[in-house]
């Protein structure tokens, strides 16, 4: 006659070395252990995507400074207590000098702009300089509206919706500003 431990000892050694292929569960309304092997589903098959290189990466990032320019020009020129030294976290020199001189006389104005300008039709190629980009691009400024104190359009019935500029973006310590901005006709 076995006793309770005797009959768990044997079920802890039946299972050891069967592997858990017996159950040895009591006759009782409890589930034994499941030893079915399960087929796992085939996992898909990833398409390798081809990893940008870092010259592909730099155009893209030199693309997207031109598009971070404008919407920090967005909120300058939308909210008259904003911080102009934001400018130079997007540009430098004569770029950031400009824009500065331009948000702050249309503050002096008492006009601010609403709606965001849309960078369209970006090319980017590297430049003569070193870590320096160029890029053309369409903006579409049809969105934008300009409006003085008392919430009146002043926006010239003649500006074009969309102009052509040419860029100068330059990276440096990974960070990137336009530091060239040229106006070359509609687009």
């Amino acid at each position: 006659m076995q006793t309770g431990l005797g009959r768990f000892a044997e079920c802890v050694l039946a299972l050891s070395l069967v592997a858990g292929l017996v159950s040895c569960s009591e006759p009782d309304p409890q589930p034994g252990i499941s030893v079915t092997p399960v087929a796992s589903a085939p996992s898909p098959r990833r398409t390798a995507s081809p990893t940008p290189s870092a010259d592909e990466l730099n155009l893209r990032e030199a693309e997207r400074a031109v598009s971070r320019f404008w919407s920090v020009i967005d909120g300058l020129s939308g909210d008259p207590d904003s911080e102009l030294t934001e400018l130079t976290t997007v540009s430098r020199g004569s770029v950031a000098a400009q824009w500065a001189r331009n948000i702050n006389q249309d503050r002096y104005d008492r006009v601010r702009s609403t709606g965001n300008v849309v960078v369209r039709n970006a090319t980017v190629k590297p430049s003569n300089q070193r870590n320096v980009f160029d890029v053309a691009a369409c903006i579409d400024v049809s969105k934008v509206n300009v409006i003085d104190k008392d919430g009146k359009s002043v926006v010239p019935d003649d500006r074009p919706d969309r102009v052509g500029y040419d860029y100068a973006v330059e990276m440096d310590r990974q960070k990137w500003y336009v530091v060239k901005e040229k106006v070359n006709g509609r687009c």
